[in-house]
């Protein structure tokens, strides 16, 4: 009798608030619920598993711990970690990391890393706790290992450094957004040399993959980044954004390793599937909020249909979204599922992995626009669309503010 299929459910980006009674409306609404129903004998974290910006460099530890504390009492994350019998693995992103945009400058990063490790339940003689950095590995199945980088502590900045974490300036997050947009139109940073992983998660990593070819060709690398890896839009985020650091982690998981290669991936707010040679990538974010959203969701679609280079069945979902991997007899099933619970796109990792020593990562690979937008005219209007959003939006923060700074005036006279 064949074993029972392994089925492990993946998400990111959950925030919580308990404003006006908004936490208690989530729990009843949670899509945490529908994953639930499903059963996984898994969840993986793809980060931003909470959102804790504002804390500040001089937080005690106690409060760092505070919004890891709330989400592990929200119900049905609570019932979520029963289902699966304590099996919740994951890494972090920005926000639960400590600030948008952030990476290796980020202050008192020992004390969010603790706090992320106790989140997980680690235990406190974890080889975890010794590292710099959450990057973690666990074999669920003789064929399925799950290996989780993390994109964070040692990244660089980026070529032009953003300013999505600086709270007090208006739309910080899209004049990121822009400014990594622009950067790529005028064909700037495709030599820059930054680095995500740092060379002591290199290493590690690599005997990470030489375990697996050790393993035999039936596993499966399952391999989580928390920023995408394969996408070609600029504006997001990115492996693309560090061409060097790119480059190399293509040649290890794709040049030189004979297992097949899953990559997951969140932090974008929308679901996709990507996919060069025969390593595919599966993108989902947005468990509780999504690019689709009032405040700039006309724009994401537009951004979304303007770079589909990397796409694969040219499938992507911009409401909330999370997915499920099922592993039976060989085969791996991808299914992103919607905030219905029901199944909004799929799609299956090939049964071998190919040969990949003749393909140069290189010139095979779409990359970021890397000054060639004059020639897109989807590429141009969505960059001029936003653009004026982008300035329309300014104009009406500003506004707000100056109104709301009069009737404060005019309440304390």
């Amino acid at each position: 009798m064949p074993p029972p299929p392994i089925t492990i459910a993946f998400g990111s980006c959950h925030r919580l608030s308990a404003a006006n009674g908004a936490a208690n409306r989530l729990a009843e609404e949670s899509i945490l619920r529908k994953i639930v129903e499903l059963s996984p004998s898994a969840f993986l974290w793809l980060g931003d598993a909470i959102y804790k910006e504002g804390l500040g460099s001089g937080t005690n530890s106690g409060t760092f711990d505070a919004p890891f504390n709330a989400m592990s009492s929200f119900k049905p994350y609570a019932d979520l970690l029963s289902e699966v019998d304590g099996r919740i693995y994951g890494t972090w992103d920005d926000h639960d990391y400590g600030r948008n945009d952030a990476g290796r400058k980020l202050n008192n990063r020992t004390e969010s890393l603790n706090a992320y490790l106790d989140f997980m339940n680690e235990p406190k003689d974890s080889i975890r706790r010794k590292r710099k950095g959450l990057y973690s590995s666990y074999v669920l199945d003789p064929n399925v290992k799950i290996i989780f980088l993390d994109t964070r502590y040692h990244r660089d900045d980026h070529y032009v450094p953003s300013v999505g974490g600086i709270k007090k300036l208006p739309l910080s997050p899209l004049i990121a957004a822009f400014s990594r947009l622009m950067v790529k139109l005028l064909g700037q940073g495709s030599n820059y040399e930054g680095e995500v992983l740092g060379e002591e998660q290199w290493e590690w990593l690599e005997d990470e993959l030489e375990e697996s070819k050790k393993a035999g060709p039936e596993r499966v690398n399952v391999i989580v980044s928390s920023i995408q890896v394969l996408t070609t839009n600029p504006l997001v985020e990115s492996w693309g954004h560090f061409p060097k650091e790119k480059r190399r982690l293509l040649e290890l998981i794709g040049g030189k390793s004979e297992n097949r290669v899953l990559l997951l991936s969140g932090d974008v707010h929308h679901a996709e599937f990507s996919k060069v040679g025969d390593i595919l990538e599966v993108t989902s974010s947005g468990l509780t909020h999504s690019c689709s959203s009032p405040f700039y969701g006309f724009v994401c679609d537009i951004m979304l249909r303007s770079f589909p280079e990397h796409r694969h069945n040219n499938f992507y979902h911009v409401k909330e979204n999370f997915g499920l991997l099922k592993f039976e007899n060989g085969q791996v099933d991808v299914q992103i599922y919607g905030e219905d619970g029901s199944v909004v796109g799929e799609t299956r990792l090939g049964g071998r992995a190919m040969d990949r020593s003749s393909i140069d990562w290189d010139e095979n690979v779409p990359h970021l626009l890397d000054g060639r937008c004059s020639k897109n005219f989807m590429c141009c209007f969505g960059a001029l669309v936003l653009l004026l959003f982008l300035a329309l939006k300014l104009v009406l923060v500003l506004v707000g503010r100056s109104k709301k700074k009069k009737r404060m005036k005019k309440k304390n006279d």
